[in-house]
């Protein structure tokens, strides 16, 4: 695990003593451990002057015409000093074969590439990259020799890994594959929470008598920001042995310390290092997990003593964690379609057995039950007008809408109210001397009520029992530079915390089928005024109708009617021997976009793309929205291969268009068509297998199943 550069502890009382070296610090103030917590997080770690000594670094201008710098110890690879080099071209022998590499850089537009060469007759790996105006040119000398059978070895543990089930399987199996493959003797992942503090959720210790870390939190601060930062630039850190000296670059004319964030060599921030040797460690290696586009966790190797590695064990380490990772998110997304899927399950209590749309209160002596225990929470209600549902636990009728007003003031622009702790959020008032603590509330369409209503879920208080790798605080500073900075940490022993006063965490696929929920509440609300009101208000039926039939976005066909149409076009295709083709399609990385850009924007997407491709299909085609961001398309009298033709010309029109903001999204296609006596759930499922194979083999692409 990469940790502590420098701290960025919360501050827990207003005075402190630190001890620096033999200086004592008495009654260290709030405003210095502030300064020295700003100063560790502005350390400039991917400048660092120097490399790891184990190998060496040469930076040149364009075309390599003249060497402006290199480290200290080039001398003993070139057999020339590094004052003779300074200034200078590139060896010829370097120079010919480097340039094609550069090109290949160039070519590529990758951020760095890697290759093997021999240097006065030693074997090295080079790795080079662009770092400003110089090229740079890290260079490793090849150590160790790997078993006949290490390739075959790998395909085993990538097999293992490719088959695993869940995410215990996973990470379990990649702790154990690297630790057979490269040999360190506690292999562990790290993995981040909302706030950036880690836990150790799967661990490998290859000696009964290492320290384990296995459930174990470290705080953000062991990892601070402008780290994290680099491994989205360069996913892996190497740090060989901790105890050599650096080997220091110099520079010829141009004084400024090079950006080696590209690089493997990097010399080790003194305070890292530090850290590293209080923790008893003197190699490790990181390697960044990732989840859609996102720092999701470490894989984190400890070494007891100094670990040289073979560059194929290095690369394969990074293979098996990238395999790992989109493991990770495939399991992921099962787990959400699963949770979707029950949500969806529910939501068909809309409709009662005579066919008509249920009235709110008897979907939620229905269906209540079910929410609390999908959604996690001990209460559910829906507050309109001066009207209040509810399932669970109790709370005053009161209370609740006092909080709707609120939520109609404060938040129905944006449509959402989430909190873990409301007593330290703006609506405390509202819920003092309850068993509230946690509530997500979400507003009913726009135009499916006029009284404003609220979709409204509350959770109880959820004591968290945390154990951490030694006490979370930091409360001492030392002399860094010149400036003044938090010491990295000296225990490791356990120290456990308990939080009190929140729920438990709100998550984004919560939220989402939530909204889908609030959707069909509308409906219901919609259909019950309706009824109240005697059909006196025709503009009411229409609304019903809309609501009924169209998705509030996109004001394409919801899923309620493509499911209809879907029946109706299958029953024709039965009685008259129609051919009939079916499409789903999703956005890929659609959840990248809502992060990035905020879900203004993906909402801009999703009605943009529902624009583009009703221009692009035939009157007698239905076009709908699935869910979330994945849509059907029924193509009525259409056979495989003319489905498919519009799959793909559907595809390359959205692969040609860009959206604000976002730019340029794309999207995977299943297709497949109805075959003779099939139903309908068997038709959907096997266009969602196509759209699976899509997603896994690439995405933006179309599939066919037959």
């Amino acid at each position: 695990m990469r940790s502590s550069y420098c701290s960025n502890a919360a501050l827990r009382a207003q005075t402190y003593t630190a001890l620096t070296g033999s200086t004592a610090l008495t009654e260290l103030t709030k405003e210095q451990l502030q300064q020295a917590m700003e100063n560790c997080a502005t350390e400039p770690v991917h400048t660092p002057g120097a490399i790891q000594p184990h190998g060496y670094f040469l930076a040149f201008n364009n075309n390599f015409e003249v060497l402006t710098h290199c480290s200290e110890n080039i001398e003993a690879l070139l057999g020339v000093s590094a004052e003779h080099l300074l200034g200078h071209s590139a060896p010829d022998y370097l120079k010919s074969s480097w340039k094609e590499h550069l090109l290949r850089l160039r070519q590529l537009a990758s951020d760095s590439v890697g290759f093997g060469d021999e240097i006065n007759n030693n074997e090295v790996y080079c790795t080079m990259y662009v770092s400003g105006d110089s090229i740079c040119v890290e260079i490793e000398p090849l150590v160790g020799r790997l078993s006949s059978t290490f390739l075959s070895e790998l395909q085993a543990h990538q097999e293992q890994i490719r088959s695993s089930k869940s995410l215990d399987e996973t990470l379990n199996g990649l702790t154990k594959s690297i630790g057979e493959i490269i040999g360190f003797e506690r292999v562990m992942v790290y993995k981040f929470d909302e706030e950036w503090n880690g836990q150790v959720i799967a661990e490998l210790c290859k000696q009964s008598t290492i320290r384990r870390y296995l459930h174990q939190r470290f705080p953000a601060s062991d990892i601070p920001k402008q780290v994290r930062e680099l491994y989205s630039k360069n996913p892996l850190r190497s740090i060989v042995n901790s105890t050599q000296q650096p080997a220091g670059i110099i520079a010829y004319e141009d004084k400024r310390s090079l950006d080696l964030t590209k690089g493997v060599l990097r010399a080790v921030s003194p305070i890292h290092l530090t850290y590293m040797q209080n923790m008893g460690l003197h190699s490790s290696l990181s390697i960044a997990i990732f989840q859609e586009n996102k720092l999701w966790g470490l894989l984190s190797c400890h070494g007891l003593e100094a670990h040289p590695l073979n560059i194929q064990q290095r690369h394969a380490a990074q293979a098996l964690v990238t395999l790992a990772s989109q493991r990770l998110i495939l399991q992921q997304q099962y787990e959400t379609a699963a949770f979707f899927e029950a949500i969806e399950n529910t939501r068909g209590a809309l409709i009662s057995d005579n066919q008509e749309i249920n009235e709110p209160k008897a979907l939620f002596e229905r269906e209540g039950n079910k929410w609390l225990e999908l959604f996690r929470g001990n209460l559910v209600a829906l507050a309109y007008g001066n009207n209040v549902l509810k399932c669970g636990a109790e709370l005053a009728d009161e209370r609740i809408l006092a909080f709707k007003k609120w939520l109609n003031k404060k938040c129905r622009l944006v449509g959402t109210f989430v909190s873990r702790n409301v007593m330290d959020s703006e609506v405390a008032e509202y819920f003092e001397e309850t068993a509230v603590t946690g509530v997500m509330a979400i507003a009913l369409p726009a135009g499916s009520s006029s009284q404003q209503g609220w979709l409204m879920f509350f959770r109880p208080e959820q004591l968290e029992e945390l154990e951490w790798a030694g006490r979370p605080n930091k409360d001492t500073i030392e002399h860094y530079k010149g400036k003044t900075v938090m010491s990295p940490r000296t225990s490791f022993e356990s120290w456990k915390e308990t939080i009190k006063g929140q729920s438990s965490l709100w998550l984004d696929s919560e939220r989402k089928a939530a909204i889908s929920l609030a959707e069909d509440l509308a409906i219901a609300l919609s259909a019950f005024e309706v009824e109240i009101l005697n059909e006196q208000l025709s503009a009411a039926n229409d609304k019903l109708e809309h609501l009924v039939h169209t998705d509030a976005l996109t004001q394409i066909w919801n899923r309620y009617h493509m499911e209809y149409v879907l029946d109706e076009q299958i029953s024709a295709a039965k009685r008259y021997n129609h051919e009939l083709g079916v499409i789903l399609f999703d956005i890929d990385n659609f959840k990248d976009v809502n992060d990035n850009y905020g879900h203004d924007a993906g909402d801009t997407v999703l009605i943009g793309l529902a624009k583009l491709f009703a221009k692009e299909l035939r009157d007698t085609d239905d076009f709908g929205r699935w869910g979330g961001e994945e849509f059907f398309i029924v193509a009525k009298h259409s056979n495989l291969e003319a489905t498919v033709a519009l799959a793909e010309r559907l595809r390359q029109r959205l692969e040609a268009a860009t959206f604000d903001d976002v730019g340029v999204v794309t999207a995977s296609f299943g297709v497949t068509f109805y075959k003779d006596g099939e139903s309908r759930t068997s038709l959907v499922k096997r266009v969602d297998d196509a759209l699976y194979d899509a997603k896994e083999n690439g995405r933006n692409r179309v599939v066919v199943v037959e």
